[in-house]
């Protein structure tokens, strides 16, 4: 019963994560200094890569394999890692990371609506 709704609740930290590590993201970006702020921000980034992939292996062992899946949760690993990148050289981050922040918050989303039991 409880496993059932264990990807819909890990899905969902996610997206509140992932909402609140934007908002204090582009704030960060804007003023460029090191603050309590943004620790709180780069925490929040890895709590939410970290249940990713800890719903990456809770899908993987629930349903087994299945490579277009697999393709599906790598592109997603793919856009965070992109955002990383971004963020990293400064230059384009204020231009470029509020698109793929909002990316991000929309797969979290996306794993909540396909995770969503229907009984």
């Amino acid at each position: 019963m409880f496993s059932d709704f264990l990807p819909l609740i890990i899905g969902s930290i996610g997206v509140v994560l992932a909402t609140s590590s934007f908002i204090s993201g582009m704030q960060l970006v804007r003023t460029r200094k090191r603050s309590f702020e943004g620790r709180i921000h780069r925490l929040n980034g890895y709590i939410s890569i970290g249940l990713f992939i800890l719903l990456f292996f809770v899908s993987y062992i629930g349903s087994g394999f299945n490579m277009i899946v697999l393709l599906l949760w790598l592109s997603g690993f793919a856009v965070i890692l992109m955002k990383l990148r971004i963020v990293k050289q400064r230059r384009w981050a204020f231009k470029y990371v509020c698109w793929f922040g909002v990316a991000i918050i929309c797969m979290w989303i996306y794993i909540i609506y396909t995770h969503m039991p229907l009984t």
